[in-house]
């Protein structure tokens, strides 16, 4: 589902930052949607630069990001500026969960093997075995346990939140986290 929404998002936003239909609901005069039209046939022709993910990535690095965009696409609103880089953004935190998910997902399924091992070798298990392999098993399960807890609790260290559903943070350490696909340690964001 996560790669849906991210699939989706990120067409929406590319299809904001170079004017295509779609994305706007922006209401404009005749000769504003003409001038529109134009921009997307010279966007389309080579004529006029088309906007990229990876660009739109690379602006939310920059401080001028909203006047860069709306200089690339001179049609697109602030408002719609900001839009495209605040999708951009939750695209790269999207993504970057679906990729700690999936580091994640070993480790969960070797919680459940030992899991399943330990059930069968227990008395009344099916297995025999003995109480020190019982032990042995639950010392692991333990230690695996509890490493896929820390690993599914893990924070962004580098966002804040006011309190009022607002958050803000870096956006080099989302850039890094994104093309990383690695979450950043509380140690690793300090460093910085």
């Amino acid at each position: 589902k996560d790669a849906a929404v991210a699939a989706a998002a990120i067409a929406d936003a590319v299809d904001i930052a170079n004017g295509l239909p779609g994305g706007s609901e922006e209401v404009r005069s005749a000769a504003e949607q003409r001038a529109l039209l134009a921009h997307r046939l010279a966007v389309a022709a080579g004529q006029e630069p088309k906007v990229w993910f990876e660009l739109l990535v690379a602006l939310t690095l920059s401080s001028d990001a909203t006047p860069t965009l709306c200089r690339l696409n001179p049609y697109l609103s602030e408002a719609e500026a900001v839009r495209v880089l605040d999708t951009t953004s939750v695209v790269m935190l999207l993504t970057s969960r679906m990729c700690h998910s999936m580091r994640c997902l070993p480790m969960a399924e070797s919680v459940q093997a030992l899991l399943l091992r330990l059930h069968a070798v227990e008395p009344g298990g099916g297995e025999s075995g003995s109480e020190g392999e019982a032990e042995r098993l639950r010392a692991e399960l333990a230690v695996r346990a509890s490493a896929l807890a820390a690993a599914l609790a893990q924070e962004r260290h580098f966002m804040c939140g006011d309190g009022s559903g607002s958050v803000s943070f870096d956006p080099r350490f989302l850039a890094f986290e994104f093309m990383s696909s690695f979450l950043l340690r509380a140690p690793q964001v300090e460093l910085v």
